[in-house]
């Protein structure tokens, strides 16, 4: 797994409290699972996020869902958010935090494993099985639905990480479809 991670550090107030924002697109490998899918991680230390970086993370979303590929007119996508809460051995989230900065993914698994079940939501019409197309992403709906979602699910004492996860299905049909065959 190749992973190009952008790293933006917000520095806040006196006590030099931060929000780290990271955008990870995962490049995995056609056929293999996760293809098409790109990331974000939010992870609270100590400042709830607030509405200006939530607009931030919908205006990221809003470039990447542009810039995705639309092969045979396949502009569907899929957009989930995940959040956990506190360990429940009360240590603090610089232990995923370094475990994302280095790659270790059975650290990041243990880590979440400690924090319980995540609350899971999918953005879009339940009636569409969650996928969204670009004119409804265009139109709003699905756009202020995502927004209202990061309001409840923002990083806070409450949820403490918080991986946003946008799929493209023109893009997991382009590496699909580019995968040679065995045979």
């Amino acid at each position: 797994m190749q992973s190009c991670w952008r790293h933006l550090q917000r520095w806040v107030g006196l006590g030099m409290e931060r929000i780290e924002c990271m955008w990870a697109r995962d490049d995995r490998a056609a056929g293999k699972r996760g293809a098409g899918e790109h990331r974000w991680t939010w992870i609270w230390l100590g400042q709830e996020a607030t509405e200006a970086d939530i607009s931030g993370l919908v205006r990221q979303m809003q470039e990447e869902i542009a810039g995705l590929p639309t092969p045979l007119g396949i502009n569907d996508f899929m957009i989930t958010i995940s959040a956990w809460g506190p360990r429940r051995d009360g240590l603090g989230e610089e232990i995923y935090l370094r475990a994302k900065q280095s790659g270790d993914v059975a650290a990041m698994e243990k880590d979440l494993v400690l924090r319980g079940q995540p609350k899971v939501t999918a953005v879009g019409d339940a009636a569409r099985g969650h996928v969204i197309d670009r004119h409804q992403w265009n139109s709003g709906g699905a756009r202020e639905q995502l927004r209202q979602t990061l309001h409840f699910y923002r990083p806070s004492h409450q949820w403490r990480i918080v991986h946003i996860a946008l799929f493209s299905v023109g893009e997991a049909y382009l590496r699909l479809v580019a995968e040679p065959t065995n045979g």
